[in-house]
This record gives structure tokens, C-alpha cells and sequence, in this order.
């Protein structure tokens, strides 16, 4: 902790530079952010990031295109599927590869419960975060309801390894549908509960209402996706916008918010828990018969490609570029989470020292795909 002082007209006044990080809780992984407050107001945030950075992408052009998989879930690992599919999108453009019909639909079911799990584990931690313990061992109960479902789909809990250019790994295991309507049911009733000790929470409310508004133009300019984006008013979703897998066929909404502050944040990514497992059951009823996989060839010929989805914390994608040989020449990450943790000292400005973390939380920082 350093002490600043400047000379005003008048009067003296005493800034502080305080270190938040790399090792604080509410950091939600190594990230360092540097804060200089006057009283209690911020009045500069200077993030560091880069302590578990791993090389994921060079470790990806060192690697087999069918070996690639395995690392990718560990960018964020609790959006483990939508950092496969991003890989073999990109992958599948280069290769004009076609995937089974029936594959596409298990996808859906894939990353709606991984979105379903990522925002339930985010809550839990979101509302320890702000006072709520309670909320904590809920959300990580309810969330096992939903690995169970992910295992069966993969054989894994959080490192999946079930995407394949072509295809998926397996198909779904007998008795899968009666178990998932039984999750989901579950989940669902429990949400109401989630939505009683926060909505009508005097604390909860003080603590997210109205803290760090971001206007719609001011977060499309700083390039978020995702809830984020959409809690800023912003009605943009890729699954409806630029669908892919079987989206098309899916009726959903997309929940908005309307000041884009802390509780927008919390709002919209509440309502997108209801979205996903009415997607997961609409997916579950119109489940296609067919082959679950389609052998590609083992490698693309020369070309480069774009796989981007819609991540549970916005757009996740890889431009990929391929030489023809068996090894990608270049694979290139775009980190949602990066691209909203980088523009919080644009936003963060003039907010209280006690809504730090509060704020940062509310955008759902995920340190490893953003190091990678």
C-alpha cells in the first residue's frame, strides 16, 4: 500500500494506490488489480493480469488437430464444452465438414447445461461475495445435478473431451432423458428460492442496484458479448443472431436489462438459467435418430477458419490457420472474459471501494481462459 499525496488549492488531498491481488479471493483467480482511491472512491484501476498464463496456444500448434480437444475445456473449466466446440467449428469451416443431424441437437443439450452450471457456480460465488453465504452451498448443490447430466453425456465432470470434428464422442446413455427431466425439474423449483433471498433482499439490492450503470452504446464500444452486454440493454445473442447447431429450430428468449448496472448482470443471467433448460427440453423432445458422428478427414487441407459461440460469458472463438499438415500453424483465442476485464477501468471510475467487488464479480471473470 502506497500513500500519494497532491496539493490542491486550499486543501490537501491524500490518494491511495492499493494492491487487490493476485492472490485475493474475490479476485476469482491470480489477477492483480491495481486501485488508487480518493477517500473511498476509485479514481484509477490499472489491471495485471498474466499469472497462470499456460501457452495454450502455442501448446495447440505443437499438437495433433485430434489431440487439441483435451487442452481446450481447460481454458475455463467451468465452461469446459463451449471451448471445444469453438476449436472443431473453426476446424469443421476449414474442412466443410457435415455434421449429423442428430449430433448437432446433443451439442445444444451440451452447452445449454454447461451454461446452466457455469451460471449457477457463478452465483454461488457472486453472492458469498456480497454478504450471502447462504446462496453458496445452494448453487454448487444444484450444480452437481447438472454435472451428473454432463458426465453421463461425456464420462467427465469438468474436463469433458466430448467434442469431435464431425460429431460428438458418444451418445447419450440409456435412461438419460428420464434423469435430465428430474435435474431440470429440480434446478427449476430451486430457482425460486435463489430469487427470494436476492430480489427481496434489502442488502443485495443495496449492494447491486444502480452500482456501475454501463449504457448500451457505451458497452458496445467497449466490445462485450454476452450477458454482460445484454444486461446493458443490448439485444445481441449468437445463438439467435448468427445460429448454429440446431438453434435455429429452438424457440427461446433473450433476457435484457435496462440500466446495466450490478443487479442487470445478476438479473440476466438468472433469466438465461429458465432459457437454457427450456432449450434442454425442447432439445430432448425433438432428438433426431441417426448417427451421432461423422468421420472427417483427419486433418484440413490449407485454409483458415472461425469457430466462435456464444459462451456463457459471450462470445468465445478461434481463428485457426492451417497448412495442411497434421499440426494447426496458428491458433488464436478470443476471450470474452478478457475483452470485459480489461475495459473495467473505463467503467469502474468513480464507483466506492466497498463495490469493488461487487462489480467485479458481477462480470463473471474466468482467469484461465483469460491468461490461456
Amino acid at each position: 500500500m502506497v500513500s500519494i499525496q497532491e496539493k490542491t488549492v486550499g486543501r490537501e488531498v491524500r490518494k491511495l494506490v492499493i494492491n487487490v491481488g493476485p492472490q485475493h479471493p474475490s479476485t476469482h483467480g491470480p489477477m492483480d488489480l491495481i486501485i488508487t482511491v480518493e477517500g473511498e472512491t476509485i479514481i484509477d484501476v490499472d489491471v495485471k493480469l498474466g499469472y497462470i498464463h499456460r501457452g495454450i496456444e502455442k501448446l495447440c500448434e505443437l499438437r495433433n488437430y485430434f489431440q487439441i480437444p483435451t487442452y481446450l475445456n481447460r481454458l475455463c473449466y467451468v465452461s469446459g464444452m463451449f471451448w471445444e466446440y469453438g476449436f472443431v467449428k473453426a476446424v469443421e469451416e476449414i474442412m466443410d465438414a457435415k455434421v449429423p443431424e442428430r449430433a448437432e441437437w446433443l451439442r445444444v443439450i451440451a452447452c445449454e447445461l454447461t451454461r446452466i452450471a457455469s451460471h449457477l457456480v457463478w452465483f454461488a460465488a457472486f453472492a458469498a461475495d456480497v454478504g450471502l453465504f447462504t446462496a453458496f452451498p445452494w448453487g454448487l448443490r444444484d450444480r452437481d445435478r447438472i454435472l451428473d447430466l454432463l458426465e453421463m453425456m461425456s464420462g467427465q465432470r469438468m474436463t469433458f473431451g466430448y467434442f469431435r470434428v464431425g460429431g460428438v464422442r458418444y451418445d447419450l446413455p440409456a435412461g438419460f432423458h428420464d434423469y435430465a427431466e428430474k435435474a431440470l425439474n429440480y434446478v427449476e423449483r430451486n430457482l425460486k428460492d435463489y430469487e427470494k433471498l436476492i430480489y427481496e433482499n434489502p442488502v443485495f439490492l443495496a449492494r447491486t442496484v444502480d452500482i456501475c450503470p454501463v449504457s448500451a452504446s457505451k458497452a458496445i464500444e467497449l466490445g462485450w458479448t454476452g450477458p454482460v452486454l445484454r444486461a446493458s440493454g443490448v439485444k445481441r445473442d449468437l445463438r439467435r443472431d448468427e445460429p448454429y447447431a440446431a438453434y435455429e429450430a429452438i424457440d427461446f428468449e433473450i433476457p435484457v436489462g435496462k440500466k446495466g448496472d450490478t443487479f442487470d448482470r445478476v438479473y440476466v443471467r438468472m433469466e438465461e438459467i429458465k432459457q437454457s433448460i427450456n432449450i434442454v427440453r425442447q432439445a430432448l423432445k425433438r432428438l433426431p435418430s441417426g448417427p451421432y458422428q461423422h468421420r472427417a478427414l483427419l486433418y484440413p487441407p490449407p485454409g483458415i477458419g472461425y469457430g466462435y459461440v456464444e459462451d456463457s460469458r459471450g462470445e468465445c472463438g478461434y481463428m485457426i490457420v492451417s497448412d495442411g499438415s497434421p499440426k494447426p500453424y496458428r491458433v488464436k483465442i478470443r476471450s470474452p472474459a478478457y475483452v470485459h476485464v480489461m475495459s473495467l477501468p473505463k467503467v469502474m471510475k468513480g464507483s466506492k471501494i466497498a463495490d469493488l467487488y461487487a462489480i467485479l464479480g458481477s462480470f463473471d471473470p474466468c482467469l484461465g481462459e483469460i491468461d490461456r
